[in-house]
């Protein structure tokens, strides 16, 4: 028996993987989200997981392959279960959870010096059109964002329109994600709370004119 805890699946080449795949998976997740496709090279992919660029290439399928695996990694890992916090009623009033989302961002850099911003947003940001997958992903993490937004939306305001709560969420939304990626150039909490103010009171006038 193999006491290592090693993952032993077969790889392309029929040899066996010394390695647990996913932790792979996390460990580029976490060079990518920090630096982005472009800030992120084969020798540093290899330097941070203690693999080969052939074993890379053997399980993986290279670099385009390995940020799209990343990127679906957070993903499931945090977009999903941001929207699925979103989408919960759990008896948070639904302007204080859009105020707790929009704060994120500060507190991260604020509380914790996290520049990294949002790896979804950044992506965005970067530009998309480097892989179907790549593409693809964005698209349904910010859709699940807008639909968790939607639904905590139309808790505050039951009647309104699905048209009034696409524009509420939108707005929400692309606030969100011009604070995350303004994260990795660490503006003052000043400049974080006062877009948050703000967009909280325009979501609020929106809903409340439906």
């Amino acid at each position: 028996m193999n006491d290592t805890g090693a993952d032993m699946t077969p790889t392309k080449m029929g040899r066996p993987a010394l390695f647990d795949p996913d932790r792979v998976v996390e460990q580029v997740a976490d060079l990518f989200w920090a630096h982005g496709y472009d800030g992120v090279s084969l020798s540093d992919i290899t330097a941070a997981t203690g693999l080969s660029k052939s074993s890379l290439y053997n399980s993986f399928g290279g670099k385009d392959a390995l940020f799209a695996k990343a990127l679906t990694h957070y993903h499931d890992q945090t977009v999903q279960a941001g929207a699925d916090w979103l989408a919960l009623d759990d008896g948070t009033d639904p302007m204080e959870k859009l105020d707790q989302l929009l704060s994120g961002p500060a507190d991260d850099v604020h509380g914790q010096s996290d520049l990294r911003g949002c790896f979804l947003c950044n992506t965005s940001a970067d530009g998309i059109g480097r892989a179907p997958d790549v593409d693809r992903l964005i698209g349904k993490g910010f859709a699940q964002l807008e639909a968790g937004l939607m639904a905590l939306f139309r808790r505050f305001s039951p009647d309104a329109a699905t048209d009034t709560l696409h524009n509420a969420a939108r707005l929400a939304l692309t606030t969100y994600t011009g604070l995350r990626v303004r994260s990795r150039t660490q503006p003052t909490r000043a400049e974080f709370d006062s877009v948050r103010i703000a967009t909280v009171q325009a979501v609020r006038a929106i809903l409340k004119e439906s």
